[in-house]
């Protein structure tokens, strides 16, 4: 998956407008629609005021799996085992399915 349909898809899981992000990060609408159609590659100052209108770390954009990222965090971070882990990544799910957000996994 590219950076731009990456973006693309946190803001939507955000329930975001590309006016919302642009406000929040102060970029033109027309720079990250760019962006998101895979028309223009983002700058680094760029990339990371979208990451920070998120609260995400830049690399979260270079990840195809976040659930994997999830279960490598909690794996070595923490001392919780398999089923522990597993019971956590099902919780953060169902959150989000609550919340309404559309995964892609």
């Amino acid at each position: 998956m590219n950076v731009g349909k990456r973006i693309r898809e946190t803001r939507k899981k955000h329930n975001m407008k590309l006016e919302d992000l642009a406000e929040k990060t102060g970029l033109s609408l027309s720079y990250i629609s760019l962006i998101e159609r895979g028309l223009k590659n983002p700058s680094l100052k760029a990339l990371e005021r979208i990451a920070k209108a998120f609260n995400l770390p830049t690399s979260y954009f270079f990840s195809e799996d976040n659930d994997e990222t999830i279960e490598t965090f909690l794996r070595t971070k923490t001392s919780l085992d398999e089923d522990e882990r597993r019971m956590i990544i099902q919780l953060i799910k169902s959150l989000e399915s609550k919340k309404g957000v559309r995964r892609t996994d």
